[in-house]
């Protein structure tokens, strides 16, 4: 049997208790189209591989840094 309740200043039939939501479940568009316009998804950034990609980045801007360091240190040797 069903119950007539009053929802927003009208009639309506009153929902099952065990009713979460009336909304279907979709995909999320928006994070699909985040993911398929971003790189860093595409190589796995925000994985496993994601961490060594980072720590190989972090290796080489160390290098780099040492050589600027190396340079410069050779260039005040030379003065």
């Amino acid at each position: 049997m069903t119950k007539l309740v009053w929802e927003n200043d009208s009639l309506a039939v009153e929902a099952p208790k065990d009713l979460r939501s009336g909304w279907h479940r979709v995909p999320n568009e928006q994070r699909k189209r985040v993911e398929n316009s971003s790189a860093l998804y595409h190589v796995g950034a925000f994985t496993t591989t994601g961490i060594e990609l980072q720590r190989l980045a972090d290796a080489d801007r160390q290098v780099k840094q040492q050589k600027k360091l190396t340079d410069i240190i050779d260039w005040l040797d030379d003065l």
